[in-house]
């Protein structure tokens, strides 16, 4: 548990280095969610069994590297829209292409597996830039939520399940996981969510923003089902495929997808619901 919390408050740091990169840099933030992206590709490439299929793994890693990258502010935006375009057509043609010429060496399930996790991830990690973009002034604050909606999350399910875990939500996918952990994802994630966004507000602004508590607590209610829904989605792939972690870069924690999981599923969401009910107003 302790390398778990010195990993998680190392991850939190880095957070914070990218958000403040991203008041003088904002194309910073870019990069690194298109490196992100990028190792994540190659981790549910590899534990599918296909990094070796270089047809397979090149074309992936090189869109979900390319993808975060075609979306910037100083861009105008139709040259963003046609970049992001052409990058999902090239990848569709370039993929199968490939893979039509070595179809005597793969089969369409792995084929088809591969195509459907390269797009959810790499569109999911983009949508991150898409809520920098949209929160303005505010962006790098609404990318802060949106993670840490789905880190949060995460540790109150956690610490919950480790102290009063009795009944399992889901044994056969993720054992450690249960009902009174998902309370406790809940109970966190709402607070975390109250708490940050006053935080920001008296801080940074002196109080005078108009914060949407109705907002930060649907957030982190219906973050908290999201996120417990993408980690235990992954986790069916490991059982799947026979591995108990993605990868070993995160002590603790496991690979750039054990950690992300969560957040794939929880960025699309909060890009789409921040635009119906705004934090700040």
């Amino acid at each position: 548990m302790g390398k778990r919390i010195l990993s998680g408050a190392i991850l939190m740091a880095i957070l914070w280095t990218v958000i403040l990169v991203n008041l003088f840099f904002p194309y910073g933030m870019n990069l690194v969610i298109a490196g992100l992206s990028a190792w994540a590709v190659y981790e549910i490439t590899n534990a599918m069994g296909l990094a070796k299929c270089w047809y397979v793994l090149v074309p992936n890693m090189v869109f979900a590297l390319l993808l975060p990258l075609t979306r910037a502010a100083w861009m105008w935006p139709w040259l963003s829209v046609y970049l992001h375009g052409a990058c999902y057509l090239l990848y569709l043609l370039a993929f199968f292409a490939l893979v039509l010429y070595h179809h005597e060496e793969i089969h369409f399930v792995d084929v088809g597996a591969a195509f459907g996790m390269t797009l959810l991830i790499a569109t999911a990690m983009t949508c991150l830039v898409y809520v920098r973009d949209f929160g303005g002034d505010h962006g790098a604050f609404y990318v802060f939520m949106t993670i840490c909606a789905s880190w949060v999350a995460d540790a109150g399910a956690y610490f919950a399940g480790s102290f009063w875990g009795k009944h399992k939500l889901c044994p056969k996918l993720s054992p450690k996981k249960t009902v009174e952990g998902v309370f406790g994802g809940f109970f966190l994630n709402i607070l975390a969510m109250l708490v940050f966004g006053t935080c920001y507000n008296y801080i940074f602004y002196g109080g005078i923003l108009h914060i949407s508590y109705l907002s930060l607590v649907l957030v982190g209610l219906v973050t908290t089902v999201i996120s417990i829904l993408g980690d235990l989605t992954f986790s069916f792939i490991k059982r799947a495929r026979g591995i108990k972690d993605y990868g070993t870069i995160i002590p603790g924690h496991g690979g750039i997808l054990d950690r992300f999981d969560s957040v794939i599923f929880v960025a699309p969401f909060c890009y789409f619901f921040f635009q119906l009910l705004p934090m700040i107003r």
